[in-house]
């Protein structure tokens, strides 16, 4: 019985609960401490004699200010690893990015030595704003070997 009653108040709290979260009064506001700035996507494969690229995101309010962002390129952990300047460079390093995306080029460095694919990631380290990093703030590139 005292089961039974338990039960019952449960299920019309989770109601009351339910309810109430769906009110309108309270609109979710975004302000200056919602800014971000994060990678759009966690990988992107590039073939050696072609050129990818990936953007990085500014969300914010119109009027946002752009902040410059610094990426530093890794391969830990990368059982395969690409070299920067041997077998790709990045159009930038430090980039200018508005509210909205920015995009970062990627260039593989064409050889006619098959080695197989290769791999590193690039992070953003930090912005000139301190805005806050996105929690997919890296991105796993792949260049296919040809």
């Amino acid at each position: 019985m005292m089961k039974k009653i338990i039960t019952n108040l449960l299920l019309l709290a989770v109601a009351l609960l339910m309810v109430t979260s769906c009110d309108d009064m309270y609109p979710i506001v975004y302000d200056d401490a919602n800014i971000i700035v994060g990678m759009s996507t966690a990988s992107i494969s590039v073939n050696e004699n072609a050129s990818g690229s990936f953007n990085i995101y500014l969300g914010g309010v119109s009027g946002t200010e752009a902040t410059d962002v610094t990426l530093t390129v890794s391969t830990d952990g990368i059982s395969k690893p690409a070299v920067e300047g041997t077998d790709f460079t990045l159009s930038s390093k430090n980039v200018n990015v508005p509210v909205g995306v920015a995009t970062v080029t990627v260039t593989p460095i064409d050889n006619s030595v098959f080695t197989g694919n290769k791999q590193f990631k690039v992070t953003i380290s930090g912005n000139s704003k301190d805005y806050t990093l996105a929690v997919q703030k890296s991105i796993l590139v792949t260049l296919v070997d040809d």
